[in-house]
């Protein structure tokens, strides 16, 4: 009897014990994510926990005198019966949590592969997205053609006097006069260099994990100078940039845009307050 009682105490001990510290949470993970990628230590690990099993059966069957039959004789048969009762559904459990774990380890592969390609494929965008600002030039009547990211600080300058002459009785009005004064004069280079910019956030949104966006956005953020940015603030608020603005409120694109960068610093009042703070630390 007291055989009963001592079996249930260690299984009730064992219990608390990885309720208490986690231990086969732990074992798992070490196993289906080892240290180092190293998963000839998570199969060796499989091979000692069944081998430790079957010498401990065969302990308790030693233990028990399973090979001796109810007249005390040697039974061979009530001995294999015996172990092969208590090894197979053991070693068939392990069997079982062995193709677990290679299914999980395929999946984990998979995401990764796919993580690795959806950052190929931004840095390739991004690498796009230079090129055409890189392209951009502003032949300007009796001055210095501007080539670049140095076309930005001349479209400040379009959109600010335009905004400053208009008339119209609000300031989301004027502002919106400024930049579509500049649309019309520079369409060509702005209409391709918004819709792409637009295109590598969608894509950072619908191909990256949640806990790498904000590193990717950063990224991006960290291309473009303050005169883009302003341009950008600008367009944001026109209706061809209705999708975009959201994208500017949801990852904080603007959180590096000097306020005083700006027409009027109430104008920062036209977008959400996300817009300017990291919307995840």
């Amino acid at each position: 009897m007291w055989h009963k009682w001592a079996f249930a105490v260690v299984v009730v001990l064992l219990l608390l014990l990885n309720w208490r510290f986690e231990l086969l949470r732990k074992g798992f993970d070490s196993i289906v994510q080892p240290k180092n990628n190293d998963s000839a230590n998570s199969v060796y690990r499989l091979f000692v926990t069944g081998l430790v099993v079957l010498v401990a059966v065969l302990g308790l069957a030693l233990y028990l005198d399973a090979w001796k039959g109810s007249d005390d004789s040697l039974t061979l048969g009530t001995f294999g019966d015996f172990v092969g009762g208590v090894v197979n559904p053991v070693l068939t459990f392990l069997t079982f949590l062995g193709l677990l774990i290679t299914i999980i380890l395929q999946q984990r592969g998979l995401t990764e592969a796919r993580a690795g390609g959806s950052e190929s494929t931004f840095f390739e965008m991004l690498g796009l997205h230079n090129s055409i600002v890189h392209a951009m030039d502003v032949q300007r009547r009796n001055q210095e053609a501007l080539h670049g990211r140095d076309c930005f600080r001349h479209f400040v300058k379009v959109m600010r006097e335009a905004y400053e002459k208009s008339t119209k009785p609000t300031e989301l009005e004027r502002v919106i006069d400024g930049h579509e004064v500049l649309w019309e004069q520079f369409y060509g280079d702005l209409a391709h260099y918004y819709r792409y910019l637009y295109n590598v956030i969608r894509f950072i949104d619908e191909n990256i994990d949640d806990k790498n966006k904000v590193r990717y956005i950063r990224i991006l953020r960290a291309q473009l100078n303050d005169d883009e940015m302003v341009v950008l603030f600008y367009n944001g608020l026109t209706d061809r940039a209705k999708k975009f603005k959201v994208y500017i409120e949801a990852f904080s694109l603007f959180d590096n845009l000097p306020k005083e960068r700006l027409f009027k610093l109430e104008h920062k009042d036209f977008y959400k307050p996300r817009a300017f703070e990291e919307a995840w630390s």
